[in-house]
């Protein structure tokens, strides 16, 4: 069957429509220069039918007539490799979508007509004058005047969103908020529609976040995110359900007392599916984050998932011992660790929308880990703050078992918890000063102290490097019996032994200059 092929006319039209570029937005390939042959040209471009120009071929259309067929408004002028690609997948560039490239093509080349072309030179060039040579005021607004022109030609392409961009550790971040009910179609390669079933059925579901790779996903219903997807060969699609406000007043009941304490209010949102209902809601600053699911088929409070957790990234690089809200903290994960119940009461609206208690039976892992990391904080904040010495905070910082160790050893001298008994006879001086003799024959109860010369532990705090004191070390109730016959005066050695109540109790010898 004969092919409704375009003349040599419209061809060449449509090559210089585009300016000899690829209409795929994500190519904009040149496909024309020279070739070897001094008289000739080379040509990488192709008048590439929409709808097929023959049955049997992609994107054929059975209702239009030979002439529209081969009209110059069925063509399109691409690349050999994308021509290639089109026909190959014609499910996953269908002619609305290769029309929207050809009007996107010829307006972009109708904007260049008469303007000189840009080399990379003359970007970076542009660039380093606008940022470069610019005092840091200047450069700030410039970069707004990007950010700003391109959510005003982002939002031109479909007016039912506002745009939001930015820029974040090498990647172009767009956030697209719907002004009012957009339909869309999502076109789903088979190897992705897996994950894209998954994600989408929690999001229905549960209400939960979107997080997929849109490698090969084409998108109808939207020229803005067609655009977005046509230009990006791979990306993230994140869909954020919008939930409602939400308040959670929580309170702990102590395991051993009963006794209730309500905690700082928390604030955040709640979203729910066909099947469950969650709450994400912050307190203290945003260092405590609140996530709670329940089964609205369920009554039971067992069928409800809690967990609180530690957000101390809004602690970073602050001074450990003056962190914001540290001890109401430490007292939530302290008492979670310990086995207390929690009630919880969900405002939504500012409307009481239900009540629930949780009673674990072990606290979790993440509890677990949380007051770890809590303790080893409180133990390097009692270091610090014996030494007067500023030790920044990081929330990334691992540390082992040892040095947790070596920690706690530190802060227990430090306050007076660091005791041991004796159990072993010590050998010291005594001087004799009484004057009744008898005392000379009586045995003596008295207390040691022993003087350390040599600096204390080094500790790792928060990976610093910190040199304790030298340490002492007093030993109480120990005896000692002086030999019979001695003068008033003698200093003599003897042997204290200890009672059943000898105790050692370590402590640091004063400071001298505080650190800085």
């Amino acid at each position: 069957m004969a092919r409704d092929e375009f003349n040599r006319t419209d061809i060449d039209k449509l090559a210089k429509r585009v300016a000899f570029l690829c209409s795929r937005p994500s190519c904009d390939a040149v496909t024309i220069g020279p070739s070897s042959d001094v008289a000739s040209v080379s040509s990488t471009g192709v008048a590439a039918h929409i709808c097929a120009a023959a049955p049997g071929g992609p994107r054929y259309d059975s209702f239009m007539t030979p002439t529209q067929r081969s009209s110059i408004s069925n063509g399109i002028w691409l690349c050999n490799n994308c021509s290639r690609l089109i026909d190959n997948d014609p499910a996953s560039f269908p002619a609305e979508l290769l029309h929207r490239w050809k009007a996107q093509a010829e307006t972009l080349a109708a904007s260049r007509h008469g303007r000189r072309h840009l080399r990379p030179k003359d970007v970076q060039d542009q660039m380093k004058m606008v940022l470069g040579a610019l005092p840091p005021s200047v450069q700030d607004g410039a970069i707004a005047n990007v950010h700003r022109a391109s959510k005003a030609a982002l939002e031109s392409l479909d007016r039912r969103f506002s745009v939001e961009t930015s820029f974040v550790r090498g990647e172009s971040l767009y956030t697209l908020n719907a002004l009012e009910t957009v339909p869309f179609r999502f076109k789903v390669p088979a190897h992705r529609a897996p994950e894209w079933r998954e994600q989408l059925r929690g999001l229905l579901d549960h209400g939960r976040r979107v997080k997929v790779n849109t490698k090969d996903v084409k998108i109808e219903g939207s020229d803005l995110m067609a655009h977005l997807f046509d230009g990006v060969e791979q990306g993230t699609l994140e869909i954020a359900p919008h939930g409602v406000e939400a308040a959670v007043r929580v309170s702990l009941r102590d395991a051993a007392t009963g006794k209730d304490r309500e905690l700082e209010p928390f604030a955040g949102r709640a979203y729910a599916g066909v099947k469950t209902f969650s709450v994400d809601a912050q307190s203290l600053g945003g260092l405590l984050r609140l996530g709670c699911e329940h089964d609205l088929a369920a009554s039971a409070s067992d069928n409800l998932n809690l967990s609180f957790e530690l957000c101390t990234d809004v602690w970073e690089g602050g001074d450990i011992r003056f962190l914001p809200n540290f001890q109401a903290a430490y007292d939530l994960f302290a008492a979670l660790a310990a086995g207390a119940a929690v009630d919880l009461e969900l405002f939504a609206r500012g409307l009481k929308v239900c009540r629930a208690s949780y009673a674990p039976q072990a606290a979790a892992d993440h509890v677990r880990d949380a007051y770890n990391r809590l303790g080893y904080l409180r133990r390097a904040r009692r270091v610090a703050d014996f030494l007067n010495r500023s030790i920044k905070y990081k929330a990334d910082l691992r540390f082992t078992a040892e040095q947790h160790v070596a920690l706690a050893e530190a802060a227990d001298i430090i306050e007076g918890a660091h005791e041991g008994k004796l159990t072993s006879d010590v050998e010291a001086t005594l001087t004799l000063t009484a004057d009744d003799p008898e005392v000379l024959s009586s045995k003596v109860v008295g207390e040691l102290l022993f003087v350390g010369s040599d600096p204390g532990p080094q500790i790792d705090v928060y990976g610093e490097v910190v040199q304790m004191p030298a340490i002492e070390i007093r030993v109480t109730n120990v005896v000692a019996r002086p030999p019979k016959k001695i003068k008033r005066g003698a200093t003599i050695k003897v042997t204290w032994k200890p009672t059943p109540q000898a105790r050692c109790t370590y402590r640091y010898q004063s400071l001298g200059v505080p650190h800085n």
